[in-house]
């Protein structure tokens, strides 16, 4: 048999346990560097390291010598992503044609920034005493009945736990809503401390037609550039919800941005051209 070279993914920060927020520091000092250890040990007997952003990448550059790495950014099958107007969508789903929805699709996990996510949602209608934006969480996960109990009664109807949910369901959510949100955590890493990534939420936001929203950030600076969202100022309640506000109730903005996703979505993040880095290399070692 001959030769075959050996990949190894990295999709997150080396390694994913270090984002789950253990409480007691001691443990967790002692487990990072135990972790990274390994990741080097590793690192060093592979003979291609793929991961699927430019922040990952430096990561590894920098912090774990790692001299080349191809970038491989997540993608979708744009083609197969038929876009469909809000009131089409509201209809399909049964929901209240005059509300106006944001939507979250992930995990509920801890790094995901959902505590965050929930408490600025509800500054938001607060501040603005507003009753007709609905946020939609799509998924479970361990933070579910924490996220539950830190929505006040007055806004139980205003965000609704959807758990897991089909695809192509889950794609009548997006398109039934204005506005896709991201709210990731401050990391230890990155470029400025925002977790970056490849989120296949926002792929699915954007390949729908939808404007997103998310924290402000160099790996996020497409966003303003393509213009097709919005940006708030990290872990800022009042920022969120004003960026939130601008958008939410401006149905044209929401239009042109959406507009500007999906053109986006279809000439970046299509599989065709961000494997194509990794495919020319699986061209050159077939050969």
């Amino acid at each position: 048999m001959g030769k075959r070279e050996i990949f190894l993914e990295i999709n997150g920060i080396p390694n994913q346990f270090l984002l789950e927020g253990l409480r007691r520091p001691f443990t967790k000092y002692f487990r990072k560097l135990l972790l990274q250890q390994y990741d080097r040990f590793l690192f060093q007997r592979v003979d291609h390291i793929v991961t699927v952003c430019s922040v990952f990448r430096d990561n590894l550059v920098k912090n774990y010598g790692v001299r080349k790495v191809i970038l491989a950014p997540n993608g979708i099958f744009i083609d197969k992503v038929k876009l469909m107007s809000r009131n089409v969508a509201k209809r399909l789903l049964g929901l209240d044609k005059k509300k106006r929805y944001c939507i979250y699709v992930g995990a509920l996990v801890y790094y995901e920034g959902l505590e965050f996510l929930i408490e600025a949602f509800q500054d938001f209608c607060r501040s603005y005493s507003t009753n007709d934006v609905v946020l939609l969480i799509l998924g479970d996960g361990n933070l579910r009945r924490k996220l539950q109990f830190q929505i006040a009664p007055a806004y139980k109807k205003n965000i609704i736990f959807l758990g897991y949910i089909g695809r192509e369901k889950t794609r009548q959510y997006i398109a039934a809503s204005h506005i896709g949100v991201y709210t990731p955590q401050s990391v230890s890493y990155g470029y400025d401390g925002q977790r970056g990534g490849s989120p296949l939420k926002i792929i699915d936001y954007l390949a729908a037609g939808r404007p997103i929203l998310v924290p402000k950030s160099k790996y996020y600076a497409y966003v303003e550039s393509e213009q097709i969202g919005f940006l708030y100022e990290p872990e800022n309640s009042k920022s969120f919800g004003d960026a939130l506000n601008k958008l939410i109730y401006d149905d044209a903005k929401c239009d042109k941005l959406g507009e500007n996703a999906r053109r986006y979505a279809e000439s970046h993040l299509d599989w065709k051209i961000t494997l194509s880095h990794l495919l020319a290399i699986l061209g050159k070692e077939k050969k």
